[in-house]
């Protein structure tokens, strides 16, 4: 499976352009393009955890069930930006 990287229109959340990790600086370059057009484009792509999982050969359902793990931990973590603490009783906001 190889990553990509994609830069999408903020508005439409449209792929406009969408790249290999290794050629990230042409979804920069793209990104620039569509701006100079007057698009509000963000540009996507994935994080360490998720390349490295990549480059050990995860896939499919795997990879779905790790990204997920990855996020309830994050999310249940003190002092995570999704953790909030109130009173006896924690919940995410």
């Amino acid at each position: 499976m190889e990553l990509k990287v994609r830069v999408i229109e903020v508005s439409t959340k449209q792929v406009l352009f969408e790249c290999p990790v290794s050629e990230v600086d042409r979804a920069y370059e793209a990104a620039v393009g569509f701006e100079a057009l007057g698009l509000e484009v963000r540009v996507e792509q994935p994080g360490v955890s998720q390349t490295l999982a990549a480059s050990l050969g995860v896939t499919g359902a795997p990879m779905d069930d790790f990204q997920e793990s990855l996020n309830d931990e994050i999310e249940e973590h003190p002092g995570s930006c999704c953790f909030e603490e109130s009173g006896d009783k924690s919940k995410l906001h």
